[in-house]
């Protein structure tokens, strides 16, 4: 879904700046 990721892009951008998944 849009929300999940969202928020999976915002926690890898809080990690290090890499989008999981894509």
């Amino acid at each position: 879904p849009g929300a999940g990721r969202d928020v999976q892009m915002e926690a890898a951008l809080a990690a290090g700046g890499a989008e999981p998944g894509e």
